[in-house]
C-alpha cells in the first residue's frame, strides 16, 4: 500500500517525472516532523549519515569537497572537514562501516561519465582531524550494461544518487529517468577499478535520491520523488548475495498545498527507530532536516488501485484518444517535466510533438490519476 505522510510545514520543490502505475494515494496518513532548517552553506545537502553522535552531510554538483557536521537543534554547522585529494564532481551519497566513510561521486544526469568514484576515508582520522583529512583510497567503477555514453540529459538509466554499506560491499541504487525503476549494483569496498554487474531492478515508481540500511532489521529505506510527491521506499527480507526480495512498499509524503520536496539524504539514528531526512533548497524553500519513526511506515505490500484511465494508440503518430467516459484533464510533459500539452478533449492532436518519450497524466474530478509513458513516432 502507498501510505501518506503529512509534513508539518509547507515546502516547494519541482521534479521531473511521474509514477507509472495507478494508486489510491490517500490510503492512510501519518506525520513526519520538521526538526530545523539548515545552514545556507549546505543548501545542496545530498547524503546523510550519523556517526559518533554526529550528523554529517555534504553538498552535491560541484560543491566543496568537504563534510559538514550539523547541529541538530539549530541546523547550523558545528564542524567542516575538507577531504584532501578529492574533487566534488557530483557527490550524491555517503555511507560508512566500522572503519571507513564512503563518499559516492557518481551523479550522472547526462549518462556520459566514465569516472564514477567512491572515496574512502578512515573514520578515526576523520574524527581526529582539525581542518582536513586525506583519503585512504578510491574505488572507480563503470556499469557493465552501459554501452552508450551519448549525452542524454535527464533521460538515462545510469544516473545514481544512493548507496549503502553491507558486509564487504557497497550497494549502489540508480536513479532511472527513463523507466522509473532502480537498479542495484554491488561494488567491492577495496581500492580498485571495477566493472559492475546489475544484481536486481525494482519498480521504484519515481527517482531514487538516497539510501540507508537499518542495522537491526537490515531493511533498506530509499528516498525519492516524482513531479507530484516525495516518498520513502522500503526493501525488506533481502538476500544480499543477489539482492533479491519480494517485500517492498512505498510511503508517500503528502505536502501541504500539493507542493513537493526533493528529499536527498537519509540515515538511521543510533539507538532509535527514527530516521533523519534532509531536503535541499529550491526557490523560496530552505534546506531542512526532518525526522520520522521508521516503525510507523506501512508494511502492506499491496497497492490499492483506482479505476484505470487510459489512452490509445501507444506508440502514436498524430493523435491519441482518451478512453474515459467521465470528464478528465490530460497533461503531457517532456522528460524535464515541462508541460507540452494540456487538454480536456478526448481526441488530442500530438502531430506537432517531436519524436521521443513523453509522460501523460490523466485526472478526473474524483482525483484519480493515471500516469503512463507515451512514445511519439
Amino acid at each position: 500500500m502507498i501510505s501518506t505522510l503529512n509534513i508539518k510545514s509547507p515546502s516547494k520543490k519541482g521534479a521531473f517525472l511521474f509514477i507509472t502505475i495507478i494508486f489510491n494515494i490517500l490510503s492512510w496518513s501519518q506525520e513526519i516532523d520538521v526538526v530545523t532548517t539548515l545552514d545556507n552553506q549546505i543548501s545542496e545537502t545530498s547524503g546523510l549519515i550519523q556517526l559518533d553522535n554526529r550528523l554529517i552531510t555534504h553538498n552535491d554538483s560541484g560543491g566543496e569537497a568537504s563534510l559538514f557536521e550539523i547541529d541538530i537543534a539549530t541546523g547550523k554547522i558545528n564542524r567542516t572537514i575538507e577531504i584532501s585529494n578529492a574533487t566534488n564532481i557530483d557527490w550524491e551519497d555517503i555511507t560508512h562501516d566500522d572503519k571507513y566513510i564512503y563518499i559516492g561521486d557518481f551523479g550522472n544526469n547526462n549518462g556520459t561519465r566514465t569516472d564514477l568514484t567512491i572515496y574512502i576515508i578512515d573514520i578515526q582520522k576523520y574524527l581526529a582531524a582539525t581542518n582536513s583529512v586525506d583519503i585512504e583510497g578510491t574505488i572507480t567503477f563503470n556499469y557493465r550494461d552501459q554501452e552508450d555514453f551519448t549525452p542524454n540529459p535527464f533521460a538515462t538509466n545510469f544516473d545514481a544518487e544512493a548507496m549503502i554499506s553491507q558486509g564487504d560491499f557497497i550497494y549502489v541504487f540508480t536513479k532511472n529517468w527513463v523507466d522509473l525503476q532502480t537498479n542495484v549494483y554491488r561494488i567491492p569496498k577495496t581500492t580498485g577499478s571495477y566493472e559492475v554487474e546489475r544484481l536486481q531492478s525494482f519498480p521504484a515508481l519515481g527517482l531514487i535520491t538516497g539510501a540507508t540500511l537499518d542495522p537491526n532489521s537490515l531493511d533498506v529505506i530509499l528516498t525519492g520523488y516524482t513531479n507530484t510527491e516525495s516518498f520513502l521506499f522500503k526493501l525488506s527480507n533481502i538476500n544480499f548475495s543477489d539482492f533479491s526480495t519480494n517485500t517492498f512498499n512505498k510511503n508517500t509524503l503528502s505536502i501541504p498545498e500539493n507542493n513537493s520536496l526533493q528529499i536527498e539524504g537519509i540515515t538511521t539514528i543510533d539507538g532509535s527507530p527514527n530516521l533523519y531526512i534532509t531536503a535541499e533548497a529550491f526557490q523560496e524553500t530552505i534546506s531542512s532536516l526532518y525526522e520520522i519513526n521508521s516503525q510507523t511506515l506501512s508494511n502492506d505490500l499491496n497497492a490499492k488501485k483506482t479505476d484505470n484511465v487510459s489512452f490509445s494508440p501507444n506508440p502514436a503518430i498524430d493523435f491519441i484518444k482518451i478512453d474515459q467516459n467521465t470528464p478528465s484533464k490530460t497533461t503531457i510533459k517532456n522528460l524535464k517535466g515541462q508541460i507540452i500539452i494540456e487538454s480536456t478533449e478526448k481526441n488530442i492532436d500530438i502531430e506537432g510533438l517531436d519524436k521521443g518519450t513523453y509522460f501523460i497524466q490523466i485526472s478526473t474530478e474524483e482525483k484519480q490519476y493515471s500516469v503512463q509513458k507515451l512514445l511519439k513516432l
